[in-house]
């Protein structure tokens, strides 16, 4: 995907709207991207999608997070998440979502002030996110020295965050 006109904020090269239930991104190549663009975005709002379905995508050198994702019942699978260029891979702040079968290459801060992590919750700016019942399963993460696995926090006396499951990942 290219040529992006997106004015949102965050701008990204795949926008999905508050009322964009049921949406389904499957096999697109999305990057490079220009500054300040995330690869894919569900929107930031009072209200989210459910429902989403994010399959076998290349995400690669995004110029923000590669995907921020914000809603309920999402399983992103079999993606593939490379050279993030200083920015995290996911900003989740979902419930009852799955992340399994991704490939993360090559997630690192590329010299950036930033620290990058392969998932974090990002629940500072609003008192009303919620990301609980999120399951990491069986991805792969390949080269991503100085990267944190995951980084769970937020505002605690107005976020819920919690029952997330780590398992049968293999990082290398």
């Amino acid at each position: 995907l290219t040529n992006f006109h997106n004015v949102d904020t965050p701008a990204a090269a795949i926008l999905i709207g508050p009322n964009g239930h049921f949406s389904q991104i499957v096999s697109n190549t999305i990057g490079p991207t220009p500054t300040d663009v995330r690869g894919l975005n569900s929107k930031y709002d009072s209200t989210h999608a459910t429902n989403l379905w994010i399959e076998a995508n290349r995400f690669q050198w995004t110029r923000d997070h590669t995907m921020g994702i914000d809603g309920w019942n999402i399983t992103v699978t079999n993606n593939t998440f490379e050279n993030t260029n200083g920015w995290d891979a996911n900003i989740c702040t979902a419930s009852d979502t799955v992340f399994t079968h991704n490939t993360f290459t090559n997630v690192s801060n590329g010299g950036s002030p930033n620290h990058t992590d392969v998932i974090q919750v990002d629940a500072f700016s609003s008192t009303t996110e919620i990301s609980t019942n999120v399951i990491f399963e069986a991805n792969l993460v390949i080269n991503c020295a100085g990267t944190q696995i995951g980084q769970l926090s937020g505002t605690p006396s107005t976020n819920t965050i919690g029952w997330w499951t780590f398992r049968n990942n293999v990082f290398i």
